[in-house]
């Protein structure tokens, strides 16, 4: 009996290891949902100075990284069919990074002496491995911030468009999308009023439009239109 239990306790073990781990629900901490439609899924991801973090499942999604914090390197230890590790660089707010998508299955080693909080946007309904997909984009300048009313077009192909959007200090604006699908993100919103609510760093909106007051600080969003 004493063998039989033994067997029946390494099935158990087997077969919840090959179970998707959704990091929203082991790792409250560290994952938390922003938002979500059919169409995207924005998770705020967050990894404290030195701090490890489990292992958990990413779906295979194409994803894009938006960065919210500087933060010294993130080291990913990935397992499963193809094991490597792989090293994140310093990162600074605002950055940007596109992935064609993959499934992910890994666990995670700040290496940073600071906090480091991301975006997770995965986009649920765009197909895999598009070569496009592949994209980098560093944070705003100081150039960016010459305009009275900032905007650039980060990213664009046939099936996404990102746009990177400012108010400057003191101003308040209405910012707006023609699109039939779409998200914004805050990457810095300090003492900022957003839809009539102070805003956070990560929060998300589908609105077509989006009422902005700025405090004494810049602020900054993403508009990801869907196409």
């Amino acid at each position: 009996m004493r063998r039989i239990a033994m067997m029946l306790l390494a099935l158990m073990s087997v077969a919840l290891c090959g179970r998707a781990q959704d990091p929203l629900k082991t790792l409250p901490k560290n994952y938390r949902l922003e938002f979500e439609d059919p169409w995207v899924r924005v998770i705020h991801a967050h990894y404290g100075a030195g701090e490890h973090v489990p292992q958990h499942d990413h779906p295979k999604t194409p994803t894009l990284y938006v960065y919210l914090s500087d933060a010294g390197p993130v080291k990913f230890i990935h397992t499963g069919d193809d094991d490597f590790s792989i090293t994140r660089q310093p990162v600074h707010t605002g950055q940007l990074r596109l992935n064609a998508g993959r499934e992910e299955t890994h666990k995670v080693e700040s290496l940073s002496k600071t906090p480091s909080d991301f975006l997770r946007v995965e986009f649920k309904t765009l197909p895999l491995h598009l070569d496009s997909l592949h994209a980098r984009s560093p944070a705003a300048g100081e150039a960016f911030w010459h305009a009275a009313q900032p905007e650039k077009v980060e990213f664009e192909d046939t099936h996404i468009r990102i746009v990177r959007q400012g108010v400057q200090p003191g101003k308040s604006a209405l910012l707006h999308s023609e699109a039939k699908h779409m998200v914004w993100l805050a990457i810095r919103v300090d003492d900022a009023q957003c839809a009539g609510k102070t805003a956070h760093a990560g929060e998300s909106w589908d609105a077509a439009k989006l009422n902005v007051q700025a405090g004494a600080k810049r602020v900054e969003f993403l508009r990801v239109e869907l196409k």
